[in-house]
């Protein structure tokens, strides 16, 4: 293990229904963290387990009025590798108001020792570029004023999620930073965190065993995200490098 966790994150455009779920599983992710926006999860469906070493977190999207349970878009999930990632806790869940409605999911956790919390937010298209741009400045504060409560570290808090662009301003009042991506991402996906040297590269992949019916513009769209610490990239150098 490193200094900080490692992530996947994806928008998948939906992982409701059994073949897409199975698919979504069958990607083998094995990193300490599995983040997803964009769910499409039913309510109160049992089975959400990824494999027996991760535990799950959600937030699923609110039904509005008598609203049918195929037209519930959005939600959000996060899994952490119980091996690694321990004490594994919500600290809220949030789903916006009528005005704009949103997923917001914060987790914490204990990581090599060290105290962590992780928010995944889905922010949905149809509303203005400021209206989304406030209610995801005032998820990061919220989040950052529970963590300084329970004494975690700033640049512990990582913010990954579907921000539809939004997150510049958001960004730059919280003086986060947005970790280095690989070209070819959307723009559409989007990690920060509170530490400019928080030390992530990002690899990307299309999906193998679901969403393959995209056309190659919705592949580009939604690729796979995967972090690694450049610490362990950093080491291994070092040893090649001392032989």
């Amino acid at each position: 293990m490193t200094d900080y966790p490692s992530i996947t994150y994806h928008n998948p455009t939906g992982i409701c229904g059994d073949k897409k779920w199975e698919g979504f599983r069958r990607e083998k992710f094995s990193t300490d963290i599995i983040a997803i926006a964009e769910t499409h999860f039913h309510e109160k469906k049992e089975d959400r387990q990824y494999d027996e070493s991760y535990e799950g977190f959600f937030c699923d999207r609110k039904r509005v009025d008598r609203q049918p349970l195929h037209h519930i878009k959005g939600g959000c999930a996060l899994w952490l590798k119980t091996e690694n990632c321990t004490n594994g806790d919500v600290l809220f869940r949030e789903n916006g108001d009528a005005d704009l409605r949103f997923e917001a999911l914060c987790v914490t956790f204990t990581y090599e020792r060290k105290d962590f919390a992780v928010l995944v937010v889905y922010n949905p298209p149809r509303k203005t570029k400021f209206q989304r741009s406030r209610a995801n400045t005032r998820i990061f504060e919220r989040m950052l004023e529970n963590a300084e409560k329970l004494s975690i570290l700033r640049e512990n808090c990582i913010v990954i999620g579907d921000f539809n662009r939004t997150t510049l301003g958001s960004c730059r009042s919280l003086r986060g930073n947005h970790y280095d991506y690989s070209r070819g991402v959307s723009g559409l996906d989007q990690i920060y965190g509170f530490n400019d040297i928080i030390p992530y590269s990002v690899d990307t992949r299309n999906p193998n065993n679901y969403n393959t019916n995209h056309e190659k513009r919705s592949l580009k769209m939604h690729r796979i995200l995967e972090l690694y610490s450049k610490c362990f990239i950093l080491d291994l150098s070092s040893t090649f490098f001392e032989e």
